[in-house]
């Protein structure tokens, strides 16, 4: 039987597992100490070993060992990933969609979508208005229809979701990093779909009025994985399409440029925005250093927030979707709409279209 390398009692109390072995607490010299776990048979792909039982017999040898597992998120998230490339390469890609004839711009139009929400279930006694998934689809479609009208032909196009497209992260309708329980419309499958296809026409209007069409996707809280799992999809759908960018968002923090101005995009959820320009910084010194106008687009808060800081300028954006029953019971009343931002290459933010949601309800 295990006994205490100190003492010698085998008077033990566990106290959990730490970097693959068990700890013990003596309770006559009150001293930790730690066994190396002995795993007797494979762990499953995606999980990992977090504890470990044992049944001795008089003779102090093991006759049974009981092994507790845990799920290894990280391993899973990238088996996930996998499994979703995979996948991915059966995406039938959208025939080349053609080029527009319009003359060189320095402009390009940015158009921020403020937390989507895509599966958010509503009621209309509890919250005076019902959101759904159809609701949800014909929404943002008809804001994106809207807000590429109001631009002018030019070059580029910066579609950006800044964080929380989707509702839920899981089929069991549960966020992934706290597991709040969530009010959801259809079934996951059905959620997918919808929001693959808001994206695809989002991206499809954009491309009849500019030469190239960048999609930058935020990590939200509410989906942590499935905000990557989009980017693999919209990516393999576009395949054919050499004028959509679809940049890469494995990181919390996004960049990109537009002649001498800045852009980072984060969902708002784990830094403030003041630490944002220090954030920027120290990621990309030679972008910092060789911009003028420097901005961050966030959602998160559903309201909308600009912030000036020294060297930088920080924003979130409201949001088109409708309140879920927790957000309306505390006491959350923001408007709601979409803006388009117009940029000069070298003069930065030169012009914005807000378009309320009763324009397009």
């Amino acid at each position: 039987m295990q006994a205490c390398p100190h003492c010698n009692s085998v008077k033990l109390r566990k106290k959990g597992v730490r970097r693959g072995k068990q700890r013990f607490l003596c309770k006559d010299c009150n001293r930790l100490h730690s066994v190396s776990l002995e795993v007797s048979a494979p762990t499953p792909d995606g999980y990992l070993v977090k504890g470990q039982s044992k049944l001795y017999d008089a003779d102090g040898k093991v006759k049974l060992t009981w092994e507790k597992t845990d799920r290894n998120k990280e391993q899973q998230f990238e088996m996930m990933k996998e499994a979703i490339k995979e996948m991915a390469k059966d995406i039938k890609p959208i025939d080349e969609i053609p080029e527009p004839i319009i003359d060189a711009s320095d402009y390009a139009n940015v158009i921020p979508i403020g937390d989507p929400h895509v599966g958010m279930y509503s009621a209309f006694d509890e919250v005076g208005e019902q959101y759904t998934l159809k609701k949800a689809k014909a929404l943002f479609t008809a804001a994106m229809t809207k807000a590429i009208d109001k631009c002018q032909p030019c070059d580029d196009c910066y579609i950006i979701n800044v964080g929380d497209f989707f509702h839920s992260d899981l089929s069991s309708n549960r966020t992934a990093r706290s597991g709040n329980a969530l009010d959801v419309d259809g079934r996951w499958n059905e959620i997918v779909k919808v929001g693959v296809h808001i994206v695809k026409t989002w991206v499809t209007l954009a491309l009849k009025k500019h030469k190239r069409v960048h999609v930058v996707n935020a990590i939200g809280n509410h989906d942590d994985h499935s905000s990557q799992w989009l980017n693999i999809a919209i990516d393999a759908l576009f395949s054919s399409n050499k004028r959509v960018i679809v940049h890469d968002n494995a990181a919390q923090f996004q960049y990109f440029t537009f002649g001498q101005n800045l852009i980072g995009v984060t969902h708002g959820d784990t830094a403030k925005m003041a630490d944002l320009g220090g954030i920027m910084a120290t990621d990309k010194p030679d972008l910092w250093g060789g911009s003028i106008h420097r901005y961050w687009y966030t959602g998160h808060v559903h309201h909308d927030q600009v912030k000036e800081y020294r060297g930088y300028k920080a924003e979130s954006f409201r949001t088109l979707a409708g309140k879920d029953a927790w957000h309306h019971a505390s006491g959350y009343r923001s408007d709601r709409d979409i803006k388009v931002i117009v940029l000069h290459k070298n003069y930065g933010e030169v012009e914005r279209f807000t378009f309320n949601i009763e324009q397009f309800k």
